[in-house]
């Protein structure tokens, strides 16, 4: 079988580039209003610890105030590269199973065949042996059978002497 890995379905552009990051706006509490009591859209109070957390999580460079850190490139060619390998490793194991089943599907034809020679071969001095037994019985039966049409033909016989007398 073909062991070459496969070419990937998925389309692929000549020029594959990362996704630019999208700047993320913070908004900033109001002096005049209460931390703690701040609701957001729905009418529940915001989590505003929670907030002051990601505010420190975010980037505080000068020319980019309050917007997420620049998430780096992921190498798309690679990690495709990679699948293949790895598509290609298990298509390797999966022929070799494929090789070893075979091999074994061999075998054991070899060996059913030889056993159903030898069951026929049995099969067949069963059959020599009961035909040879029926006819054993047969000619049994004939010996039986002129037996005794001789003693019947002396009984007539001896009924014919005993009507002349």
């Amino acid at each position: 079988m073909d062991t070459t890995p496969q070419q990937s379905r998925l389309p692929r552009s000549a020029t594959t580039r990362a996704p630019e990051p999208r700047p993320v706006a913070i908004s900033q509490t109001k002096p005049d209003t209460n931390p703690e009591s701040q609701t957001n859209g729905h009418g529940q109070v915001a989590n505003t610890a929670l907030a002051a957390h990601l505010n420190t999580e975010r980037s505080s460079t000068p020319d980019t105030p309050g917007t997420v850190r620049t998430i780096s490139g992921f190498d798309w060619d690679d990690l495709e590269v990679r699948f293949e390998r790895a598509l290609a490793g298990v298509n390797e194991h999966e022929q070799g199973l494929l090789a070893e089943f075979e091999a074994l599907v061999k075998y054991f034809n070899v060996w059913a065949s030889a056993a159903s020679a030898h069951d026929n071969e049995r099969a067949t001095k069963r059959l020599r042996t009961r035909t040879q037994f029926v006819q054993l019985k047969e000619a049994d039966l004939e010996k039986k059978k002129q037996y005794y049409e001789q003693v019947m033909q002396a009984f007539q016989s001896a009924m014919q002497l005993l009507n002349q007398a």
